[in-house]
């Protein structure tokens, strides 16, 4: 059995490589590895390490488990009690959203299970989802009024169906998914990583200097979209939600309860129905 200790010394994320690609995994499947700015932080390490080395073309990010993520878990978090103190908090977890958008080779998230709020966004910043058949994506909090943020999505799946998924709080199946132009595969969950090694084969055929202009040509283009004002603004809506949210709400108070397992089993029955 493996204590407390034992299992908060594991690392926050597992990093390895293959021919021509990083990986960056996270690692907390126990509790469906939840997102926490020191997690995202050492994210952007490594997909900075990554991206100063010629020899690799590709990151795969993916979860540890039968989850991509399960969104950000604020249980655990010591909450600063001033706005300059979640400016300093939310700006750690959003460096990592841009560090992904900014990366100069492309990043594919390999989706299992739950890819819910902050992970859904993240997974939208990669420039490929590929996912299994069991994934299913949404901002769960909508459910409770808890005012989701989004940030590509919008811009992903046009105005009627983002006011859907943002106003409803329903999850969206990956089925949906790609109906919707969300994600670029859907296949069982053990043909997954045979799937994503297809495209991170490819791209290991590109040469480096190539598919870095590719990259940076593209991300040009989203930039005159409004993609980083996007990002901006999204940094600062939930930078004065999470200031301004009183001490208590019902989500937190199930996490309390019953442990953020449990309160994600009570929360996900409480949500409409699956978009399938």
């Amino acid at each position: 059995m493996t204590s407390s200790t034992e299992a908060e010394a594991q690392p926050l994320i597992l990093v390895g490589e293959g021919h021509r690609v990083g990986r960056i995994r996270f690692n907390r499947p126990a509790k469906l590895n939840p997102l926490s700015s020191a997690m995202l932080l050492e994210l952007s390490a490594a997909l900075r390490d990554f991206g100063r080395r010629d020899d690799i073309h590709s990151v795969v990010i993916e979860g540890t488990g039968r989850a991509f993520s399960a969104g950000f878990d604020m249980s655990g978090v010591d909450r600063p009690d001033t706005l300059g103190g979640w400016i300093v908090q939310v700006s750690d977890s959003f460096d990592a959203f841009r560090d992904i958008l900014s990366s100069p080779i492309p990043t594919i998230a390999a989706v299992r299970g739950a890819c819910v709020g902050g992970a859904f966004d993240l997974a939208t910043c990669c420039d490929l989802i590929v996912c299994s058949d069991d994934a299913f994506f949404g901002y769960t909090e909508a459910a409770f009024g808890l005012g989701a943020t989004s940030l590509v999505l919008p811009l992903t799946i046009g105005r009627a169906r983002a006011n859907e998924v943002l106003l409803t709080g329903g999850r969206i199946s990956a089925e949906r998914a790609l109906s919707w132009g969300i994600v670029n595969a859907v296949v069982p969950g053990d043909e997954l990583d045979e799937a994503v090694s297809r495209y991170t084969g490819r791209f290991a055929n590109i040469p480096r200097p190539g598919l870095t202009h590719n990259r940076r040509h593209l991300q040009r283009i989203y930039e005159l979209m409004g993609l980083d004002r996007v990002v901006a603004m999204g940094q600062d809506i939930t930078t004065l939600r999470l200031a301004n949210r009183e001490g208590s709400t019902e989500f937190d108070e199930l996490v309390r309860t019953h442990g953020l397992k449990e309160a994600l089993r009570i929360f996900k029955e409480r949500m409409p129905q699956v978009m399938d």
